[in-house]
């Protein structure tokens, strides 16, 4: 299902399940973006990277020597711009049929190794996962808005991460 906009213009989030094509689409951007980003590291993370019932979308994770610079690179290359907010720059790109945002954060952000802890533990605990599953259940047609803001009530009072 394609996501559509309120009145309002903001996205309407809906949810799908795991998709294993997901994950070669996952490798044709990492290659890509290595290209541009050599000393780069890249990782899959959000719902498919545990995989779980997610939005449509793939979110991966660049963490590089220099954020500002490796998000003008992409963007020289056709990425999409996207904010910066909280120490990460973001970019986007749509060119395989899914929405993909890009999260490009400097190497040693501390944020890295709250993500990469939602996700093991996801990865571990089916009961937290069909929570959260459930919670994004409960969450759908909401306005993007108010699903992140949901969401960071969620996981906060469930992980102890701000996110």
């Amino acid at each position: 299902m394609e996501n559509n906009k309120n009145k309002s213009g903001d996205e309407i989030v809906h949810f799908v399940e795991f998709n294993p094509l997901y994950l070669e689409i996952f490798n044709k951007y990492k290659t890509e973006i290595l290209k541009l980003l050599p000393e780069a590291k890249i990782e899959l993370i959000g719902s498919a990277a545990v995989p779980m019932k997610g939005k449509r979308e793939l979110d991966i994770l660049v963490e590089s020597s220099n954020k500002e610079n490796a998000q003008k690179k992409l963007i020289k290359n056709g990425y999409e711009e996207g904010p910066v907010f909280e120490d990460t720059s973001y970019v986007k790109d749509f060119r395989y049929g899914i929405e993909c945002e890009v999260h490009i954060m400097n190497k040693g952000d501390k944020k890295i190794n709250e993500i990469k802890f939602l996700i093991s533990k996801l990865k571990k605990d089916k009961k937290l996962r069909d929570k959260f599953e459930k919670f994004k259940e409960s969450c759908e047609s909401l306005d993007i808005r108010e699903y992140r803001k949901r969401k960071a009530i969620f996981l906060k009072s469930n992980f102890n991460i701000s996110y």
